[in-house]
């Protein structure tokens, strides 16, 4: 080959025309991406803090437990390993006997707690709460207003997860009174006294049976 010469074009290069389309594919891509980016970026800002944060850096919630029924009404608010900080009840404000019950003495009880929680400079520990109902009394009605209400104002944006612990009963063992009863029915029968007849002495027969005998007997 003499000098000065180039090289003949090798059939393995591209052509001019798959390079441009190798380039347009590869803006593409790049494009794609980068909208995929600001669209997560816009989707975290719009969330809450403690659900744009990883899940390891999210503290866990303080629990606030409700249990009502329909002879009293229990508040608990624990700590995230459940261990308790403030337990009360109605009968710790003075309710007596039927009136423990009540609506209005768990109201006064769920306005007592949500003060109390305020006095004691709790509101800044808690960033996160779950609150737990179990029971369906008239304090879980009760707790809800006043959650609901300018006394639960401080406490309602920090919950972050409501669940019901209520304790349904499927199936178990049969009742006891239930076979007593039945024992009662089969055992207290009552019975004729002892009759004699030409063919021996036949005790313990019913009515019925003593007609059906003396009937047999007059056809023989």
């Amino acid at each position: 080959m003499p000098r000065g010469t180039s090289p003949p074009a090798s059939s393995s290069q591209n052509p001019p025309s798959n390079r441009s389309t190798n380039n347009s594919t590869s803006r593409l891509g790049n494009l794609g991406k980068a909208l995929r980016l600001e669209q997560d970026s816009s989707s975290h800002s719009s969330l809450p803090e403690y659900l744009a944060l990883p899940r390891a850096a999210v503290a866990p919630p303080h629990h606030l437990h409700v249990f009502s029924s329909k002879h009293n009404t229990h508040i608990t608010l624990t700590r995230p390993d459940r261990n308790p900080i403030i337990a009360v009840s109605t009968g710790n404000l003075g309710f007596k006997k039927a009136a423990r019950g009540t609506y209005d003495a768990a109201y006064q009880l769920g306005a007592y707690m949500m003060n109390r929680i305020q006095q004691e400079g709790l509101l800044a520990k808690i960033q996160r709460l779950e609150l737990v109902l179990r029971g369906f009394g008239d304090g879980r009605d009760a707790i809800k207003k006043i959650l609901l209400g300018s006394e639960g104002m401080g406490l309602r944006p920090r919950i972050v997860r409501v669940t019901d612990a209520t304790r349904l009963k499927f199936g178990g063992t049969r009742m006891s009174s239930i076979g007593g009863m039945e024992f009662e029915i089969e055992t207290d029968q009552e019975q004729t006294p002892s009759s004699t007849f030409e063919g021996g002495e036949r005790e313990g027969l019913t009515s019925m049976s003593v007609v059906l005998c003396v009937a047999i007997e007059m056809l023989l």
